[in-house]
């Protein structure tokens, strides 16, 4: 009579840890699928405009020739250097502002006539503007990295892109998130589907508002925004 051995039971180890390998497995499986359904359906969840109603730049610039900037949403490439090497040298103006200062000529026009002219004291300035800025971006740049070089004077020439319909979060509750959250989450938010999905759903639950943006409604910057008083003006009551 022939008898079959039975194999002995498989340690308590090892299949607890078969099991967890197999969900992972599973896991790593429906996120692939997921993502690659939010590709084909062209579904994406990015804190960067991915689409403008009117100027620059677009999407595909600000992801290639722009870097995130924590306060500043994004800045052009070598921005830090260039604010790092001005930093405490006085220039005699800082030119802020959005894409005409950024592209505009009036800064160099000045330039010119200054420098034209018999001056005790070399006319030296900085041209920071940065295409797409709102009057938000702005103020954050001044506070950060305009005072520290201690300029005489400053320009500042915003408003074009305030009141451009936002389809997205709002600038100030981006530049919230940005200093909330870690710069590599963002980052995901724009490169893997899944992970923009799942912010999208966080976001829109904790700031309502966006819900009403990403339909396209509202502008970049709500009224209540320029409803508060400046810290660089004393007289003004903000309202």
């Amino acid at each position: 009579m022939v008898t079959s051995k039975r194999k002995p039971p498989a340690p308590r180890t090892y299949r607890v840890l078969r099991l967890v390998g197999w969900n992972i497995i599973c896991i790593v499986f429906v996120l692939i699928l997921g993502e690659i359904a939010l590709r084909l359906a062209g579904i994406e969840y990015a804190l960067y405009p991915t689409k403008i109603q009117f100027g620059g730049p677009n999407p595909v610039a600000l992801h290639s020739q722009y870097s995130v900037d924590r306060h500043l949403l994004w800045v052009p490439n070598g921005y830090s250097a260039k604010v790092a090497a001005w930093k405490g040298r006085q220039p005699t103006i800082v030119f802020l502002g959005d894409s005409c200062t950024d592209w505009g000529k009036y800064p160099e026009f000045l330039a010119s006539i200054m420098r034209g002219r018999s001056t005790k004291r070399d006319f030296t300035y900085v041209k920071v503007g940065v295409v797409g800025w709102s009057s938000y971006q702005g103020l954050r740049q001044l506070e950060r990295d305009v005072v520290p070089m201690r300029p005489r004077a400053v320009t500042i020439y915003y408003g074009w892109n305030d009141h451009w319909t936002n389809y997205g979060l709002e600038d100030k509750i981006i530049g919230e998130i940005y200093r909330k959250h870690p710069p590599l989450l963002l980052e995901w938010s724009s490169r893997i589907r899944m992970v923009g999905f799942v912010n999208q759903i966080i976001f829109n639950v904790r700031y309502p508002i966006s819900k009403q943006h990403s339909k396209g409604f509202g502008a970049r910057l709500a009224f209540r925004f320029f409803r508060q008083p400046s810290p660089y003006d004393p007289n003004c009551s903000g309202q």
